[in-house]
């Protein structure tokens, strides 16, 4: 692979109102946090983490990584591609102008081992702009690898008013790279007590297989 630098960014915006538990990251999945599985899968796949969150960061302190605020607030939230922006901000800053930062929510504590490689990959070889995760024939839009240099035009549309991911991507090269549903979909997020309870069983069955 090349010699940019990968981060890693993990949206923690969103805030879990079908679940009613209040922060969605810190919502217990086999008696861990949602993020600190999510942290677990994506850290060794990059060179960097960092956390996209409003409020009181304190609350991430015990992953160890960097937690960036959005800076364009709507009312109820500007939503992930504000988050998006944040990070992309941070990593221009951080690991500098070639650097690529793959998005993944903290509502999905089962993400692909080979995440990140499989993005990459798939980006330099179809010479797209940006790649996403796609599993069972849809797309997983805030699941994506996005280069820094996309920066301007993103802020440029998010002071246009565009709130939504595949708005904003609709205008450039996307190559969607597909992973087979095994046990479980890899990209299985949790919304509800229903999805909470078989995320529960899941992460506690010694015999699911994960990549």
């Amino acid at each position: 692979m090349s010699g940019r630098i990968r981060v890693g960014a993990l949206l923690a915006g969103g805030r879990g109102t079908r679940l009613r538990r209040g922060d969605k990251g810190l919502v217990e999945v086999a008696g861990r946090p949602m993020i600190a599985h999510v942290h677990c899968r994506l850290a060794p796949q990059a060179d960097r983490i960092v956390i996209n969150a409003n409020g009181d960061h304190v609350r991430f302190r015990f992953l160890g990584a960097p937690v960036i605020p959005d800076s364009f607030v709507d009312t109820g939230g500007a939503g992930p591609l504000a988050g998006i922006h944040a990070v992309l901000t941070w990593a221009r800053h951080e690991a500098g102008p070639s650097a690529l930062v793959v998005t993944v929510p903290v509502d999905s504590p089962f993400l692909p081992m080979n995440l990140v490689s499989r993005l990459e990959e798939s980006r330099q070889r179809t010479e797209a702009d940006i790649s996403v995760a796609s599993s069972g024939g849809r797309r997983h839009p805030v699941v994506a690898c996005w280069p820094v240099t996309l920066l301007a035009e993103l802020r440029e549309a998010l002071n246009d008013g565009v709130r939504k991911i595949d708005a904003f991507t609709s205008a450039y090269r996307v190559s969607a790279v597909e992973w087979q549903v095994g046990s479980v979909d890899p990209f299985f997020n949790v919304n509800t007590e229903e999805d909470l309870s078989r995320a529960d069983g899941l992460a506690a069955d010694p015999l699911l297989q994960l990549d």
